[in-house]
């Protein structure tokens, strides 16, 4: 039903050549980057998930008290350290490393 709303022709399947990246062992918490530099690398160039995860996709350290661990908003950016105790983000949160690469 969708397809036919967009009145295009799409094929029902594709396979791209998308090369893998793995997001082990340097951030076993770092899939957003990983994957972001798989479609970064497909599209336009070759970018580096550590370049990415570090300069690209805005990062907020976690925030503890005596009762709590807080962290941001993850459509606004990714929370902790992908490398240690990283959260998540949502590619809300992309725009910059989107538009700079």
């Amino acid at each position: 039903v969708w397809k036919e709303s967009l009145c295009l022709s799409l094929p029902e399947r594709a396979l791209l050549d998308v090369p893998v990246v793995y997001q082990y062992p340097e951030m076993p918490n770092g899939c957003e980057a990983a994957a972001l530099t798989m479609l970064l690398q497909y599209y336009v160039s070759a970018a580096d998930k550590l370049d990415i995860a570090y300069t690209y996709i805005p990062r907020v350290d976690f925030t503890s008290t005596w009762f709590s661990t807080y962290g941001p908003d993850p459509a606004d950016a990714y929370a902790g350290d992908p490398a240690l105790d990283g959260f998540y983000c949502l590619p809300r949160s992309w725009p910059r490393a989107r538009t700079a690469i």
